[in-house]
């Protein structure tokens, strides 16, 4: 899968409302991969966008290194993960859940529709702060061209307290993920390229973390 786009760099077109749909066509089919698991009550624990992948219009889930079962409701252990997308139970070293990916869900359906990392510092540290302290903004000229269901879709997984995010049923329950069309929209690999960054301003190692 092509990826998304560094802070302040042009993606292209499309824009606004073609833009939009073509992420509520990823994010959908993200969503029932993620369920998938979920539905097993395991959890992937490393959603970015290297492990995420594009075979036959479909979209797939890559790279279950990280992925756990949850025990007792609870997982704890050595995880890795990308700064970019972690949530701030991982930061903090608290015990994860299936809604640690349900963060992370939100961090990509940001990144794809705004073309901006919500959380992104000029290093480690400051990423990971932000993530921390949930410091980000939806107020910015970019959210325009989106409508309101998109921005409330966002904040609905981006929320600190991991039990107030939505599930991943609630999720694609959510009225702007509600369009039947949506079931049948193929994703596109040609659209996707749109959404290609380089992975030089991202790619950083992997960071231990120990919850």
């Amino acid at each position: 899968l092509d990826s998304f786009a560094h802070p302040g760099v042009s993606v292209g077109e499309p824009v606004g409302e073609d833009r939009e749909r073509m992420v509520q066509i990823f994010v959908r089919q993200l969503l029932l991969a993620l369920k998938h698991l979920h539905d097993m009550r395991i959890a992937h624990l490393d959603l970015r966008p290297e492990t995420i992948l594009l075979q036959d219009n479909k979209l797939k889930l890559a790279d279950f290194g990280q992925s756990r079962r949850l025990l007792r409701g609870l997982i704890t252990g050595k995880i890795q993960g990308s700064p970019e997308f972690v949530s701030p139970e991982i930061v903090r070293g608290y015990p994860l859940t299936l809604a640690t990916d349900m963060w992370s869900a939100g961090t990509l359906t940001y990144v794809l529709l705004t073309g901006i990392s919500p959380f992104h510092g000029d290093n480690d540290t400051e990423t990971l702060a932000n993530v921390s302290n949930c410091a980000y903004s939806m107020k910015g000229d970019e959210w325009r061209a989106f409508t309101p269901e998109a921005a409330d879709f966002v904040k609905h997984l981006l929320l600190e307290i991991p039990g107030e995010r939505m599930t991943v049923d609630e999720a694609l329950e959510h009225p702007w993920l509600s369009d039947p069309s949506l079931k049948t929209a193929p994703l596109s690999a040609d659209k996707l390229r749109e959404f290609k960054y380089q992975h030089k301003w991202l790619v950083r190692q992997l960071v231990p973390f120990f919850v």
